[in-house]
């Protein structure tokens, strides 16, 4: 942290923290840090986020999760960044979280990955605009329970501006599951959002695939259950996986091969943790109606 001080202490700028409810000593450490602590138990994550937002005063903004870590590399890097801010303002910046575990299974086939994927959002983690932009398109939605970083950056794409992530601003993120159950029960929160709205499932590459893994999943079930023929279900799997390694290489570009094979795998419970939050929000509905 002495080190990132060195290369910012030339830039004025305040810290923020939004306590969303911790039940630990949060707010103690951060006034004995010189920082302000502003205590707001309920609400979205979108609504924590622009609580901060509306107590700041900077014209540029970088929202950090509790769980992100910050490298020397980034302190490095972010006065150049907040520069390129005062002469273009209409961008959304950021990085992908990387693992703090490089050395375990999911690490390395999913999460150390991620820095090759498409870039047309930045997670709100690790965000970085600037305030004028922000207030532009109206700050994050308030009433999106997860996925508020995509759509403000759909937002921000709609009015006008740019995409850029830095991977010259690498931070740890303490949060990754490590094991594929965990894994796909984050992916089945985080995917929830996509189907709560038919503009947001349209919007929604992943939602699509999760939907036709789900209608499949459903009709290899009914066909096993009306033919009595359980191999119907090895068609399904071998499908499945068969798209997993398509989508694997759609997302992450080419790989080698034993790579490619696991990561496979992994997009297997990537797609049917999101196919579970169709299914849960299909449920919910269907019982609200009763």
């Amino acid at each position: 942290l002495s080190t990132i001080h060195d290369n910012i202490k030339h830039i004025s700028y305040e810290i923020i923290v939004v306590d969303n409810g911790s039940t630990d000593n949060t707010r103690e450490i951060v006034l004995a840090n010189a920082a302000q602590c502003i205590w707001f138990p309920e609400g979205t994550i979108a609504a924590t986020r622009n609580r901060g937002v509306q107590a700041s005063k900077g014209s540029i903004l970088i929202f950090l999760d509790a769980d992100i870590l910050v490298t020397p590399e980034w302190g490095e890097n972010l006065a150049q960044t907040v520069q390129s801010f005062i002469e273009a303002p209409h961008v959304v910046t950021g990085s992908r979280c990387l693992p703090t575990n490089h050395t375990g299974w999911l690490s390395k086939n999913w999460y150390a990955l991620l820095d090759k994927a498409d870039g047309n959002y930045i997670n709100s983690g690790h965000l970085i605009t600037s305030k004028q932009l922000f207030d532009q398109v109206g700050g994050f939605s308030e009433h999106l329970v997860t996925s508020e970083d995509v759509d403000f950056c759909q937002k921000c794409t709609a009015s006008g501006a740019t995409i850029t992530p830095k991977p010259e601003l690498p931070v740890l993120h303490l949060g990754y599951p490590d094991t594929l159950k965990d894994f796909m029960r984050r992916e089945s929160w985080h995917g929830s959002e996509d189907f709560m709205t038919m503009d947001s499932f349209i919007k929604s590459k992943t939602a699509w695939v999760a939907a036709f893994n789900l209608f499949a999943l459903v009709l290899t079930l009914l066909l096993i259950g009306v033919l009595l023929n359980p191999s119907i279900a090895l068609t399904y799997l071998i499908s499945l996986y068969l798209g997993a390694v398509v989508l694997s290489l759609y997302k992450f570009g080419p790989l080698q091969p034993i790579r490619l094979a696991q990561t496979a795998v992994v997009f297997i419970f990537y797609i049917c943790g999101r196919s579970l939050a169709a299914a849960q929000v299909l449920s919910n509905r269907l019982i609200s109606l009763k």
